[in-house]
C-alpha cells in the first residue's frame, strides 16, 4: 500500500535566480509551498521584533 502523501520538491540556487518567483506562482496556482525560514527571520531582526536583533 502506497502513503497518501504527495511529492515534495526542494528548490535551491544562488541570489535572483527566480526562487521565490517560481514559489510565488506556484502558491497562486493552488500548490503548498513553503518559503525559506532565514527570510522571515532576517525581516523579523530588521524590524526589531526579534530578539537576535533587540533595538
Amino acid at each position: 500500500m502506497r502513503p497518501n502523501n504527495p511529492p515534495f520538491y526542494i528548490f535551491t540556487g544562488g541570489p535572483g535566480v527566480g526562487k521565490s518567483t517560481t514559489l510565488s506562482a506556484l502558491e497562486k496556482r493552488g500548490y503548498t509551498v513553503f518559503f525559506e525560514a532565514a527570510r522571515s527571520l532576517i525581516r523579523q531582526a530588521n524590524l526589531g521584533l526579534h530578539e537576535a536583533h533587540p533595538q
